[in-house]
Formats: C-alpha cells, structure tokens, sequence
C-alpha cells in the first residue's frame, strides 16, 4: 500500500510539473527570479513539497553564480569541481542543504529556456556544465537574432562568419575589448581571417545584422533583467558581455558576506 501510495505521489508530481512548464517559463521569466523559490520536491514523508524562499539578492547572487561566464566569472576558477563542491562554497547553500533544488531550477531553466537536451546531476563537473550551457546559449541567441532580420544577408548562409560572430560577443575576449561592440567584432573578425568570406556587398549587409544583434540584446536586457535600453551598439565589447550575462554593463560582484 505505501509502495503504491509513494507510486501516486510521484505521478502527481510529474503532472504538475508539465503542466506548470509553459507558465513557470514564459517568454518573460526574470533571469534574476529563478532561485528564489527553491522547491524540495519528494519528502521521505510523502507530505507535500517544501519550499524555500531565497532573497532577491541571494537568488541574484545564485544565477550569476551558476550562468555568468563573463570575464570575472567564478566559474572560469572551478572548472575542475563538480556542482556539488561548487555550489557548497557559498554558506547558505550548504547549511541549508539547497544543492539538489537549485540543480533543479538550474536544469528547468537549461531544458525549458535554452531548449537544451541534457540534464546535469550535482556530480557533473563545472567544465561540462558551462560547455553544455553555452552551446545551447549561442543556438537560443542566433535563433532570437534571425528573429529581427527582415532581410537575411547571404553571408549568413556561410555558418563560420555567423558562428563567429556570436562566439565573439558571448565568449570572453582579450583584444579590442574597450571598443565599441560593432567595431571590435569587424577587428577580430579580420584577425581571424574571417572577413576574407566577404563580399563588398556584404560589409553593407553587416549593418542589417548588427541592427538585428541590437534589437535580440536589447529585449534580453529589457524583458529578462527588467533593465530599460534602447541600444547596446555604443557600449564596448566588453561592457555588451557584461550586460548579456548579467544585466549589468560592470562586472558582478561576488564579494558578498552571506554568513
């Protein structure tokens, strides 16, 4: 009878969750949110699942912890931890036991957003995790950029400039940094060798799809981190990766006292 009863309880809990998946993850989630409600969801006791309630800053603190992967990312540090290890450094992480339901809104987050494919455990390593992450982070924002294109460029059909577009502005970069966005992806693209795929006609087209790259941040910034801009084409490269990860053009601090 117990056997059947916990059978029952965890069927419940399945269909609620499908049903709730489309309203948890609308197209308007805040990035910042998605921590505060930690839910432990199968009790030893069968009784109904508990929910701890994170602060704003707390949860704030969390998602940079786990999806900033700008240049002061504590992630780049952990690479060779698995989540677990990771996630018990911060105190109220661990004192609380909070490594299995933040996993959990992490993957939620991961599987219903980005439309990834892969779960990750508290035993995946941070390596595999931020792999994971970004691969489906860059598909989302080439699909939310093609979104903005009334007029696709044909240079957008050759996957190495398009791909190296986006890995510019997403991965963190060491040279012309402190230039304006637009000009400093055209540099690295020459030092790549890439604009040699290019076409004088293309250089003209270039400008369609910064202005499609500007309106897919803008309503990233403007919808998910409840910010107000009207363009991120005068900012640096530096300051656009900042704001594509954590809403704010400085880096993110982590110097904060928990405990």
């Amino acid at each position: 009878m117990n056997i059947l009863r916990f059978i029952l309880f965890i069927f419940l809990i399945v269909i609620i969750f499908y049903l709730n998946k489309d309203e948890k993850f609308s197209e308007d989630i805040k990035f910042n949110d998605i921590f505060k409600n930690l839910e432990f969801v199968i009790r030893e006791d069968l009784t109904k699942p508990y929910i701890y309630n994170l602060s704003d800053l707390r949860s704030e603190y969390l998602y940079n912890y786990l999806f900033n992967c700008s240049k002061n990312s504590n992630l780049a540090e952990n690479m060779d931890l698995n989540l677990n290890d990771y996630l018990i450094k911060i105190c109220f992480v661990e004192d609380n036991n909070l490594v299995d339901p933040i996993i959990s809104n992490a993957n939620d987050l991961l599987l219903n957003y980005y439309n990834c494919d892969t779960l990750v455990g508290k035993y995946s390593y941070i390596s595999t995790f931020v792999s994971l992450y970004k691969n489906f982070l860059k598909l989302k924002f080439k699909d939310d950029i093609l979104k903005y294109i009334n007029y696709k460029p044909k240079f957008l059909d050759n996957y190495i400039i398009f791909d190296s577009i986006v890995d510019i502005i997403i991965d963190v970069q060491d040279e012309f940094n402190t230039e304006n966005v637009k000009d400093a992806t055209l540099k690295l693209l020459n030092k790549k060798n890439i604009l040699s795929y290019l076409t004088e006609n293309d250089y003209d087209d270039y400008d369609i799809l910064f202005e499609s790259i500007d309106q897919a941040i803008i309503y990233k910034l403007n919808v998910h981190f409840n910010l107000m801009y009207d363009t991120i084409l005068t900012f640096t490269l530096d300051e656009v990766n900042n704001l594509f990860y954590s809403g704010r053009k400085n880096n993110f601090s982590y110097n904060m006292d928990f405990c």
